[in-house]
């Protein structure tokens, strides 16, 4: 039973609340599409709905799972006025958790009544005296202010970093707050759970309606199931905020030092083996913990994570630790084992090419890796300003239509080809309104559950069907999020032609390779799509003086290779200027 006060964090979340504003203010989540801005304007109290809709769907879904503290808080904040819920909303949704009440302003709000409300039913403390706490709200000249002529010089530091004592005396309080009174918002660990709870994550935050109700967002309008929640149980829910936690101190144990990454692995949640965002979340930090230990040359400390870890580039880094230690046979055994299963595409081209090596220098037996050299070309162009793909382009559009797209033709053909699958409503899919893609979308699982609707797909676009299927999304569909599809550089146009040019078996092919591994696929991509005058098309990687060909574009072009895709790397050389002027 939680037995923590209104207001507090419960015990089993203490530890987190130095955390919590900088966890609130985290959105790390960016936003590969937006839509251009309609014009519209928020309504005067779009936070407070805001709030209310996340904390409503919350408590509907989660009721269940929620401590007594979180079902305290849900239930105390239903009780408040209107007028109070407002302020408490806006407080909550700022980042640090004290507040200077002079600095406290809204035109829809009756402050001080709400003010009032909030101190008695729990959610803010009033005159929060926590000076360290308290000192960077104020400016220099105002803390000389309180000082007065009896008071010391204040150091040119930031406020932060001032000794106390020193300034204050025994009762900084009457001194300093003397000013003007200073609250502390309550509940904001609580809030941080109920933002896990409703985005599956504390990336995303309520920007996302923000950016929605401006218009700068749209999702797909697909239907939330209501019989499945991401969370089953409390366990869950911890694990992840504790991830979290860990999350936000990598950077202060990398700067520590070795017992301190080791420190932090230690403190990571238990893996839960029927939550797949859960293990997946704490092998990727993971991997960046033994990886800086590496850095710190405590391999065999490196290693030993490697091996709990189940997400590569686990597995190379531990068979590039066995090769550095003298294990060879451990390394191309682990190599061996990566063909047999890979995780990824990336993992397998790293077994068949460092196993490989490893062999030709132990002189042991490997399957030999199958080599495969692009064509290339040569071309030397006059030094610009443009980048060296705009300017290769350039160069080919005298003689047909070229491109700079990258990685978004292909991924945007594919994502506007399958669009109706990826938003298919598979249980578990989706389980709030602001996913730009399904939560499996990147897990193996995805092709798998969908597996009639991919392979009629791929059948139909064999027989000629992607023309329309590609025009009907890109209308029907046009700006709603898709993780496949930048809608700036999905131009009808280009579309056109590129539909028209390549076959649709080519597509077909693609198409099916992308699935196999759709995360990986998503780069590499070639950088120009070249559509010659004479008819035709070519796929054009462009390499600036001294730059290589990197894996994943390798990847690509031996699948260009296999199905008879036309391509081309492109080596520029700048002309000397001397030799122009001449």
């Amino acid at each position: 039973m939680n037995t923590s006060t209104p207001g507090q964090a419960s015990p089993q979340r203490k530890q987190q609340s130095s955390k919590t504003s900088r966890l609130a203010s985290n959105n790390k989540h960016t936003t590969r599409h937006t839509t251009k801005p309609t014009g519209i304007a928020l309504k005067e109290t779009y936070y407070a709905d805001n709030f209310n809709y996340l904390i409503d769907f919350v408590a509907d879904h989660y009721q269940a799972l929620l401590t007594s503290e979180e079902s305290n808080f849900f239930r105390l904040y239903k009780k408040l006025s209107v007028n109070a819920q407002r302020l408490f909303a806006r407080l909550v949704l700022r980042t640090p958790a004290f507040l200077r009440v002079s600095k406290i302003a809204y035109t829809e709000i009756d402050v001080p009544e709400a003010l009032e409300e909030l101190a008695q039913s729990g959610f803010i403390k009033r005159d929060a005296h926590a000076i360290e706490h308290c000192l960077p709200l104020f400016t220099q000249q105002e803390l000389s202010a309180a000082l007065g002529t009896t008071g010391h010089a204040l150091p040119e530091t930031n406020s932060t970093s001032w000794n106390t004592a020193d300034l204050f005396g025994d009762s900084p309080a009457s001194k300093l707050f003397a000013t003007d009174s200073v609250i502390e918002v309550n509940f904001k660990t609580t809030m941080l759970t109920f933002r896990l709870l409703f985005f599956g994550n504390l990336h995303q935050n309520f920007s996302s309606f923000v950016l929605r109700d401006l218009g700068y967002q749209r999702f797909e309008p697909y239907k939330i199931d209501r019989e499945y929640h991401l969370f089953k149980t409390r366990e869950q829910i911890e694990a992840h905020l504790t991830y979290y936690e860990c999350s936000e101190n990598y950077d202060n144990a990398c700067e520590s030092g070795i017992d301190a990454l080791i420190a932090l692995h230690n403190a990571l949640p238990t893996p839960i083996e029927t939550d797949n965002a859960l293990c997946r979340k704490l092998d990727r930090l993971n991997n960046k913990i033994a990886r800086q230990l590496e850095r710190e040359s405590a391999c065999d400390d490196a290693a030993a994570i490697y091996k709990k870890t189940r997400l590569p580039p686990a597995r190379e880094r531990l068979a590039r630790l066995y090769t550095k230690s003298g294990q060879t046979a451990l390394a191309l055994s682990l190599c061996q084992q990566i063909i047999q299963s890979p995780l990824d595409s990336d993992e397998l081209d790293f077994a068949l090419s460092f196993g490989q090596k490893v062999a030709a220098k132990a002189n042991q037996p490997f399957p030999p890796q199958e080599k495969y050299h692009p064509p290339e070309s040569g071309l030397t162009l006059p030094k610009s300003q443009l980048s060296v793909e705009f300017a290769v382009a350039l160069h080919l559009a005298k003689t047909g239509k070229c491109y700079y797209l990258e990685n978004n033709l292909i991924s945007g053909m594919f994502g506007l080809a399958f669009w109706d699958i990826i938003f298919a409503p598979l249980s578990g899919a989706f389980f709030h309104p602001f996913q730009s893609r399904p939560a499996d979308f990147y897990e193996p699982d995805f092709v798998t559950a969908r597996k009639e609707l991919i392979t009629q797909r791929l059948t139909d676009i064999a027989e000629g069907k992607l023309v329309h299927l590609v025009n009907h999304h890109l209308y029907h569909k046009r700006h709603n999020q898709n993780p496949l599809v930048n809608w700036h550089m999905c131009r009808k146009h280009i579309l056109d032609l590129a539909l028209k040019r390549i076959p649709s078996e080519t597509w077909s092919a693609l198409f099916s390779c992308m699935l196999t591994d759709i995360r990986n696929y998503r780069s590499g991509q070639p950088d120009l799509v070249w559509f010659p005058d004479q008819g035709g098309y070519q796929f054009i990687e462009v390499k600036a003086p001294g730059d290589k060909i990197q894996k994943n574009q390798l990847r690509w072009m031996k699948l260009f290779n296999q199905h008879n895709v036309p391509h081309l790397v492109i080596n520029v050389e700048w002309q000397d200027s001397s030799n122009e002027a001449n």
